[in-house]
């Protein structure tokens, strides 16, 4: 009788661990039968059949580098993941495997977790930069691209690792910098494997890594059937309106997935569709919901339900249930991206195509659990002479400072000449070494000061460090924290749903300092501390819900604060940390003067001719005021109050 190969071997272990009624993560517990019900489900993905994972576990056993090239809605990540952690599991080393959002890690994390029936934390976790679920018994952690990038900073050979997964389907800032390190890392580690996943620019991250070439992987479990439109509608809300009563009324049973292009967008298509069909569940999700908000989105129900999400759904989460999926954005498959503005130091949001992988991953969703229909709002033609056929990459369109000094605080120190996956946009670059040079991370020939090797171990924007350090000297790092923490959380602490935005936005006046935004945050979260001391877990729920208030996101804001103080004593050599009472000769002066200090390079001017409009009564000078700008950068660009903002609303 013939040998099995080594990779039919590698696969009856996988699947034996899989099988096994006692769970191989936790000896001497068994699985439930739930287990055993779901594990059918997921061997019929693509990428999980028996003859495309034996063709991975050859490149596996083989290469150190495998480069998977999934057609959208071919398989789970999460499936893979658990793969490998049964492949790895006699080694005692970690698998890791990345998201490009802390959300979708997050929530990676606790359904893997569930799927394998063992405590989030322990033998599965998470971690990112503000978010630690992990133990000394996890085999597996999903980590946000940034978090790994950190991990390998200070661990260039990644040892303790046997397997590092990158789910690239949506690559961030810190890939380019990761790549190359991963790269560096891999002739010191020879054990180690790099799995890559991407449905799009997989030749380029085969070619970087000299890979002959990726692994093809079959498509969507089920058909989905495309619609476009023969004339674009200039009121697509409307037409919107009109496909999703269409499919409410005359399609069989299935969930409807609606993609919009911003938050606002979403909740506003959220109330005008509850009020139009009241008969079917309608839910919004999007990143700056509540985790229970996010869950009555995934939830089931007796009723259809309508999803109203951005791009985040396009593969945070899986979306049980979804059948069709109506398409639409502002104008015709747009997304709203944050690019950085070199010349003013500053993101702005705009509105851009979506690519061609993206359109085809939004479809996707609706062929995992049934045959779906997709339909698009925008014409065919559109879709393949139009549509990008990859996304810009993130290096030509985000910041690079923190990327910079990681890469450099790694030994890297020629940084514009490294071997990156895609060369950085050069105005960024230099705007990059221009202001870390100002804030004293570098020195004149470019090698990483002390305070630069400080500030690159920031679980924040390192733009905070020396706006802690001058704290320190003004007697108010204590205050400085808890402004630095509620400025790093993910969700705005200020709630403002559509339907009642200017009763939200009246009762935050109470919180507001007029001078500072960030005196405002800090004031909230004073009150919201001593609300918490004198009421009830349910009282206090009650107060945040009335006053708008996100409890999540200030008791997220107050984990961090614990984080930063642990930072700062390591880093900035303090034992106590100092603080102000409002009471003290200038508070507010203080505090402002230590923002300043970190966020000098952020600073604008009012504009002389809106100065101007102050003292004139005519409509037309206010008029001109507000096309010349209100502030001015440094360098004369025009920049504005957000409407929102306390300086808008002290006139």
């Amino acid at each position: 009788m013939a040998q099995p190969t080594m990779e039919q071997a590698m696969l009856m272990s996988v699947l034996g661990y899989e099988v096994e009624t006692e769970n191989p993560l936790r000896r001497g517990v068994n699985r439930s039968p739930s287990y055993f019900e779901t594990l059918g489900q997921y061997r019929n993905l693509p990428i999980m059949r028996s003859e495309n994972f034996t063709k991975f576990l050859r490149l596996y056993k083989e290469d150190q580098v495998v480069v998977l090239a999934p057609e959208n809605g071919s398989g789970d990540t999460a499936q893979l993941a658990k793969r490998i952690l049964y492949l790895e599991l006699d080694r005692g080393l970690q698998v890791v495997c990345t998201q490009p959002r802390s959300v979708a890690a997050k929530e990676l994390g606790e359904r893997v977790s569930a799927e394998l029936e063992v405590t989030f934390g322990e033998q599965v976790g998470v971690q990112y930069r503000k978010y630690n679920k992990t133990s000394k018994q996890t085999r597996l952690k999903f980590v946000t691209e940034g978090m790994l990038l950190h991990l390998i900073r200070d661990n260039t050979a990644m040892a303790g690792y046997s397997s590092v997964i990158l789910d690239l389907y949506e690559p961030t800032i810190n890939v380019d910098p990761l790549l190359a390190l991963l790269k560096k890392a891999l002739p010191l580690h020879p054990d180690l494997t790099v799995i890559i996943i991407s449905t799009a620019e997989f030749q380029n991250f085969a070619t970087y890594f000299n890979v002959p070439q990726a692994l093809g992987l079959g498509g969507t479990p089920f058909p989905v059937e495309f619609q476009y439109i023969n004339e674009v509608k200039s009121d697509y809300f409307e037409e919107a309106f009109r496909l999703v009563k269409e499919i409410h009324r005359n399609a069989g049973p299935g969930d409807i997935l609606v993609f919009l292009a911003s938050n606002l967008q979403v909740n506003r298509a959220v109330a005008k569709l509850r009020g139009a069909i009241p008969d079917m569940e309608t839910f919004p999700w999007h990143a700056s919901l509540s985790e229970a908000e996010k869950k009555k989105a995934l939830g089931s129900g007796e009723r259809r339900r309508c999803v109203i999400t951005t791009n985040i759904a396009e593969r945070s989460v899986a979306v049980v249930g979804i059948v069709y999926v109506l398409i639409f954005s502002v104008d015709t498959g747009v997304e709203m991206q944050s690019v950085f503005n070199p010349c003013v130091g500053i993101w702005t949001i705009q509105a851009a195509l979506i690519s061609k992988p993206s359109a085809d991953q939004r479809a996707a969703c609706a062929g995992q659990s049934q045959p779906g229909q997709c339909f698009r709002l925008y014409k065919m033609e559109t879709y393949f002479e139009s549509f990008p056929e990859v996304s810009p990459p993130n290096i030509l369109k985000d910041c690079f400072i923190a990327a910079m000094l990681a890469l450099k605080s790694a030994g890297i120190h020629s940084v514009g000449t490294f071997d990156l996956l895609d060369p950085a946009n050069q105005e960024v670059y230099l705007r990059g070494l221009k202001d870390v040079s100002a804030m004293n991370l570098i020195d004149e020939v470019g090698t990483v000061t002390p305070a630069g090797k400080a500030a690159a171990t920031l679980p924040i924007d390192l733009t905070w460090y020396n706006a802690f350090d001058e704290a320190i000297k003004l007697g108010c790092l204590s205050e400085l924290i808890d402004i630095a923490a509620l400025a790093s959380v993910k969700n705005p602490i200020f709630l403002r749903p559509h339907d009642t935005q200017h009763a939200a936005g009246s009762l935050h006046r109470q919180f507001m300092a007029p001078l500072s935004d960030h005196m405002t945050e800090l004031n909230t979260l004073y009150t919201y501390l001593q609300t918490k001391r004198n009421m009830s877990t349910e009282q206090l729920a009650t107060w945040c819900n009335e006053t708008f208030l996100s409890s999540e996101a200030l008791e997220e804001a107050l984990g961090l604060r614990e984080g930063l103080i642990q930072w700062c004593k390591a880093k900035l050599g303090v034992s106590e940390i100092s603080g102000l009472t409002p009471h003290d000769e200038d508070y507010h002066v203080k505090i402002r003067k230590a923002i300043t200090k970190g966020f000098f390079h952020h600073a604008a001017i009012r504009d002389a001719s809106d100065q101007a409009s102050d003292k004139a009564s005519d409509k037309a000078s206010d008029q001109a005021s507000d096309q010349a700008g209100r502030y001015r950068t440094m360098k004369y660009s025009p920049v504005w109050i957000h409407p929102n903002s306390a300086l808008g609303n002290s006139d």
